[in-house]
């Protein structure tokens, strides 16, 4: 439930920051 949410919602946003280095500063 909330913990499978979680770990994917984590899982995109360390994706997102290593496909994109600009996001790495927020």
């Amino acid at each position: 439930g909330v913990t499978m949410i979680k770990f994917l919602t984590d899982g995109v946003l360390l994706r997102e920051m290593m496909d994109d280095p600009l996001l790495t500063k927020y």
